[in-house]
């Protein structure tokens, strides 16, 4: 995160300076435009806000580093998606995320947990939605993170949002002991 605030300051210093040096405002009273000075301190100001507002969009946490190895976490094609999910006997979870998305990010220790939780009872899978678009178009995924939840290769729930880890093992629970297809939630 500091090197991200660091990029982001030096990134805005830098153009605030280019516009403090490019459109020097001949009065001298303008804020941003008066000298280079200014520009630089308004941008460094203005490119932490940007930074610290979005989170750093370009790099990735240990979660998402699918380098490491992740336990069976990440589902990478469409064989395996039919492999894992739709021939599965157990419940499973799948969260569409995208490596981007700030509260997909927040979700990723939850999933990690669900998936050590439901060891053996349920499975629980990971899909990044800019790998595998054709799987979020087929179940119609329009934001992330939604989770799926399949029981015999059927969609069986949907929550759409960071949500807290209990509605995840509400659903699952009930799956794990009914194996029925709930309602689909938006």
């Amino acid at each position: 995160m500091i090197l991200c605030s660091l990029t982001g300051i030096l990134i805005g210093a830098g153009i605030g300076a280019l516009i403090g040096y490019v459109g020097k405002c001949s009065s001298g009273v303008c804020l941003l435009t008066a000298t280079p000075l200014r520009g630089a301190i308004f941008g460094a100001i203005f490119g932490l806000f940007i930074v610290m507002s979005n989170g750093c969009p370009w790099s990735t946490s240990s979660a998402y580093d699918k380098n490491a190895t992740d336990g069976g976490l990440y589902i990478r094609n469409a064989d395996d998606f039919e492999k894992l999910v739709v021939e599965s006997q157990n419940p499973v979870m799948v969260n569409f995320y995208s490596p981007t998305c700030l509260p997909c990010r927040r979700l990723a220790p939850t999933i990690v947990t669900l998936k050590e939780k439901y060891s053996g009872r349920a499975d629980v899978y990971k899909i990044d939605v800019t790998e595998l678009p054709e799987l979020a178009g087929l179940y119609h995924v329009q934001a992330v993170p939604t989770v799926l939840f399949f029981v015999n290769g059927n969609e069986a729930g949907r929550v759409t949002g960071n949500n807290y880890e209990s509605v995840y093992t509400d659903i699952l629970d009930t799956l794990v002991r009914d194996k029925q297809v709930l309602p689909v939630q938006q």
